[in-house]
């Protein structure tokens, strides 16, 4: 006897109703995206990343400074 398994339903994670996600909410048309109603954070845009002055001494493609038309600074060997 074989089982019959009823229709997939779509459930939305933000108000708990059936029909939509919650990327599809009607109650978070208004809002930002990446913002919700529990005031949880925007998602970041960009990263950054710390060195030390030691670590960007030895690491070749830092750059440390840069300015349009500046000339290249070249240390004396």
């Amino acid at each position: 006897m074989a089982i019959s398994c009823p229709e997939k339903v779509t459930v939305c994670y933000n108000c708990y109703r059936t029909g939509h996600k919650r990327s599809e909410c009607p109650e978070l048309a208004g809002k930002k995206e990446g913002q919700d109603s529990k005031g949880e954070a925007a998602k970041a845009k960009a990263r950054s990343f710390q060195l030390t002055a030691a670590e960007a001494k030895v690491e070749p493609d830092v750059v440390s400074e840069a300015r349009q038309g500046a000339t290249p600074i070249v240390p004396k060997p």
